[in-house]
């Protein structure tokens, strides 16, 4: 069976279209975009719907006008409504570019959905895609549920995002488009190793493909398997979770009766209400508390915005998205190596490993059992050690640098394991001697007003 005629299939069976629907395509001029393009408009009456092909001119290569203009053209010799946006290169940041326009590019997509009323935006990820997803979060880490990679259907927006074309590979795809004499264009980026994807793209796939030829295949099985397994994790967890209601939350000594496993998987679930995945360290973290008998009340700080509070005979999860003043000075954000945290509403802060950069604020030496590392705001007596051997007091370097009394509570220190304080944020370092058995990190700050501004 050809492609057109497995990709018209595929619709009909998974009952993802219909032809009163209005779909958003995203279309970038690639290879993988105008097939899927092609594909749609050659779809029955039946299925086909109506079309509105949204463009987004990046500005970061000298051909993207030329390849807006050619996409322009086509859609007005197809007769299809073509929604253009650009991104500003003011807006540019210097580092983090593919995540910046990715986020730019689907916003882009949400509100050409809202406009045009369409309920379906469709993508043109395949198999090669899905493949490199899931090994770039194997190997950055995170919880399985991420190993999922990239999936066929998801909620988006005020409808869904369908991914039609996850069960044929870039090679098929690029074949169809010859014979069909399809028009694309080649982005020259893709071709270089500066991105992990690029990496893996043109090292990594080759040699696994090569070692078996189905290994595209086995990657995509395995997600669907993964996929189906997290819906009745799901499914379990949000019956668990009526089982363990309590008055004001789930009741803690009931979970606790629970096996340990069935704890773990149940917790994973729970606390990613809070935020989207959730690390060993944090889980550890919450399961330490939660079997604290000495600690009857608690908190853990996921992100800037939710907490996970134990209060006595009960657990829940609290919205705590306020002022730094308004949250109190028990706020405690653990740093997860080679991670950026948001420890406030501007700014995020990460410990990693590797050489210093522009975001390099502190560059240390750790032993083990000084991780991980704290960041939380200032509490009275808070000091820093001196070259001298000395000490200095946190209030002082406020007074010192005339920090005006309004901010001195929202001021951040960095603090070991072994509770030494290592630096008052954006103010100063402690000094430390430098350990030769130890390992060096550096501690990284980003001012998020600075990088969007």
């Amino acid at each position: 069976m050809d492609l057109e005629k497995q990709f018209r299939k595929q619709i009909k069976q998974k009952g993802w279209l219909r032809s009163q629907d209005k779909v958003v395509v995203a279309v970038s001029t690639g290879v993988d975009s105008m097939v899927l393009l092609h594909l749609l408009k050659q779809l029955p009456a039946s299925l086909r719907p109506k079309l509105i092909v949204a463009y987004v001119n990046h500005k970061l290569r000298p051909e993207s006008d030329a390849e807006q203009a050619f996409l322009e053209n086509y859609c007005l010799d197809e007769d299809l409504t073509l929604r253009t946006a650009d991104w500003p290169i003011n807006d540019h940041p210097d580092t983090g570019v593919e995540a910046a326009a990715r986020q730019f590019r689907y916003a882009f997509f949400k509100r050409v959905m809202r406009e045009e009323r369409a309920a379906i935006l469709m993508t043109a990820h395949h198999e090669n895609d899905l493949a490199e997803t899931i090994l770039m979060k194997l190997l950055r880490g995170g919880d399985v549920k991420q190993l999922i990679g990239i999936r066929a259907v998801q909620d988006f927006e005020m409808g869904k995002l369908v991914r039609p074309l996850l069960s044929f590979t870039k090679a098929d795809l690029r074949a169809f488009a010859k014979t069909q004499q399809l028009t694309w264009f080649e982005d020259a980026t893709n071709e270089q190793d500066e991105t992990l994807r690029n990496r893996i793209r043109h090292h990594v796939m080759p040699l696994l493909q090569q070692e078996n030829e189905q290994f595209l295949l086995h990657i995509q099985q395995y997600s669907e398997q993964l996929a189906q397994q997290q819906m009745v994790v799901a499914d379990w967890a949000e019956q668990t979770a009526q089982e363990l209601k309590g008055k004001d939350g789930i009741n803690l000594p009931v979970f606790c009766d629970l096996p340990d496993a069935q704890q773990a998987v149940f917790l994973r679930w729970y606390l990613q209400q809070g935020q989207e995945s959730v690390s060993e360290l944090t889980l550890m973290e919450v399961l330490q508390l939660i079997h604290n008998k000495t600690k009857p009340q608690g908190e853990v700080y996921l992100t800037h915005e939710w907490r996970f509070v134990k209060q006595y005979e009960t657990f829940f999860l609290n919205n705590c998205l306020d002022s730094v003043e308004n949250r109190g000075t028990d706020k405690k954000t653990v740093l997860d190596l080679n991670h950026w945290k948001l420890v406030s509403e501007t700014q995020q802060i990460g410990l990693f490993t590797g050489d210093s950069d522009e975001n390099t604020f502190l560059s240390v030496s750790l032993r083990d059992a000084e991780l991980p590392l704290w960041v939380r705001p200032v509490e009275s007596g808070d000091q820093l050690t001196l070259k001298s051997g000395g000490h200095q007091l946190v209030r002082r370097i406020q007074i010192d640098q005339k920090v005006p009394n309004s901010q001195r509570a929202s001021d951040l220190v960095v603090v070991t394991q072994e509770n030494e304080i290592l630096a008052l944020v954006n103010r100063k370092n402690a000094w430390r001697e430098a350990d030769q058995n130890a390992t060096y990190y550096q501690l990284k700050l980003k001012n998020l007003e600075e990088r969007n501004g």
